[in-house]
């Protein structure tokens, strides 16, 4: 995989995870919650229109949290679908590796009296 399409994608996820957990972290908390002087403006209303508003708010707020949680779940997913691209490159990687050089492999018998082992690499 050339570097290229490797930093781009990269750059893609990263972008992601970054619109998706800042809003999720900090653009929600609050966005409905009513002033202090809108609670006083709101006491001086009729009854009617008190439930109204009352209702629309409660509204507002079940929409908010709907929201948040979207974004809470696009976030999750996001993350994995990073992991699994990071992962998939780390495997490919040593798959290559492997190919390349190898594979490196240990005989009991080769042990020295250290503790230590001598490696043998196998073509």
């Amino acid at each position: 995989m050339s570097r290229l399409i490797f930093f781009t994608l990269l750059s893609v996820y990263l972008l992601l995870i970054g619109v998706t957990g800042t809003y999720a972290a900090f653009m929600a908390i609050g966005a409905n919650a009513p002033s202090p002087d809108v609670l006083v403006q709101i006491a001086n209303l009729d009854e009617a229109t008190q439930s109204n508003l009352w209702a629309s708010l409660k509204s507002a707020e079940e929409k908010t949290k709907k929201l948040s949680e979207i974004a809470t779940n696009g976030f999750q997913v996001t993350l994995g679908a990073l992991i699994g691209f990071l992962s998939a490159i780390g495997a490919t990687m040593t798959s290559q590796r492997q190919k390349a050089g190898g594979k490196t492999t240990q005989k009991p018998e080769e042990r020295s009296g250290d503790g230590s082992t001598k490696a043998e690499t196998v073509a």
